[in-house]
């Protein structure tokens, strides 16, 4: 017996189609070809937003302890735990630093490593500071201190969402409304 298709028979477009993979590679870069649309293809390789999104995502990890991340943290792991998002995040930003050193063309090649790396190091170096500054923030507004957890996790979700690859060009102008209309911030 022949299965029954959704379809009626004698339309012309259900003829058996024999694509391979390879056949359909080709076809896909012989449109690259025709077409365009491709950037840098052989080219520099440029920062990864996803990346860069995710390295975003873990230093909110740091400068919020308990907001962001999977998991909770108990105290006596936390040394353990944030020497490993450091080392991590240490990792992935020097790989995008590097990548944009690369790109920019402004010194040579084999300078590119340690530059990256003392970027990366002087960036993350300022995370204490950075901690302070947020703290003396939220100290100095008289709200904090009755900002029910709702309300914080509003203002996170503006964080999070600053964070995001969806947060180009267009976006930021939403973002910018989404704050200043979030409840118990302040506009400074």
């Amino acid at each position: 017996m022949t299965p029954l298709l959704a379809f009626r028979p004698r339309l012309r477009d259900n003829a058996r189609v024999d694509l391979t993979v390879t056949d359909l590679t080709d076809q896909l870069i012989a449109s690259y070809a025709r077409l365009g649309g491709i950037n840098h293809l052989d080219g520099k390789n440029l920062p990864s937003k996803s990346a860069v999104t995710s390295i975003t995502e873990s230093l909110l990890c740091l400068l919020f302890p308990g907001f962001f991340g999977e998991r909770s943290i108990h105290s006596g792991q936390l040394k353990v735990e944030i020497a490993t998002l450091l080392d991590s995040i240490s990792e992935r930003l020097g790989e995008e630093i590097y990548k944009s050193l690369d790109y920019a063309h402004e010194m040579p090649r084999k300078d590119l490593s340690k530059a990256s790396s003392e970027l990366t190091t002087a960036f993350l170096g300022n995370l204490p500071k950075i901690r302070e500054l947020l703290q003396t923030d939220t100290e100095a507004d008289p709200l904090y201190n009755s900002v029910p957890p709702s309300i914080l996790t509003a203002r996170i979700s503006v964080l999070r969402s600053a964070s995001s690859p969806s947060s180009a060009p267009g976006a930021r102008r939403q973002l910018t409304n989404r704050w200043q209309d979030a409840p118990f911030l302040s506009n400074h």
